[in-house]
């Protein structure tokens, strides 16, 4: 999902959150079934991403098919003051750092 695809849609929000104490630039979509990371911030966390017992294969924006096999397993993340923890997948993003 690119900006301008951003804008035009109702069911998503774009925003700034914490991610492990780092801000960073976050799109929540309420249709995604999972969340996704940028390849680009793995650097934030401070742990090392799970092995899936069974990859997946993700269908992007742009038409690729990517095969999804690692998850970083309970990410802290902020927003509007509320901390929770989610289950991210590293993936190749560009505009977002982190897709919820």
């Amino acid at each position: 999902m690119t900006q301008e695809d951003v804008w035009a849609a109702t069911d998503v929000v774009v925003g700034t959150s914490l991610l492990e104490n780092q801000y960073v630039h976050v799109l929540m979509d309420l249709g995604a079934t999972y969340s996704f990371m940028a390849r680009k911030i793995e650097n934030i966390l401070k742990k090392q991403p799970v092995k899936l017992e069974k990859g997946f294969f993700i269908s992007t924006s742009l038409g690729d098919v990517v095969l999804v096999e690692h998850m970083y397993k309970s990410v802290k993340v902020t927003i509007e003051g509320y901390g929770m923890e989610v289950n991210v997948m590293p993936l190749e993003l560009h505009d977002f750092d982190l897709i919820l």
